[in-house]
């Protein structure tokens, strides 16, 4: 191997560890807000997997009052 594609390669390793690290946080982010603010709560214990509506379900519901009467679940 040639000593000048040394730092380029090291430049190319230490780039891709960072973008890997990058994506996995985004991905844990996104998937936690989804969690934080989902409109209603799934019980996965439940054996009709019982949804319950959070405040976030409410508050949907008076900004968008058309959509909230066709979305019932």
């Amino acid at each position: 191997m040639n000593e000048a594609m040394v730092p380029f390669i090291c430049l190319i390793a230490i780039t891709l560890t960072f973008l890997s690290c990058s994506v996995r946080t985004q991905n844990h982010r996104i998937r936690k807000s989804k969690e934080k603010f989902d409109i209603y709560h799934v019980d996965i214990n439940s054996p009709n997997s019982t949804r319950t509506s959070k405040k976030s379900a409410d508050f949907y519901k008076r900004v968008y009052p058309h959509d909230a009467q066709q979305t019932k679940v």
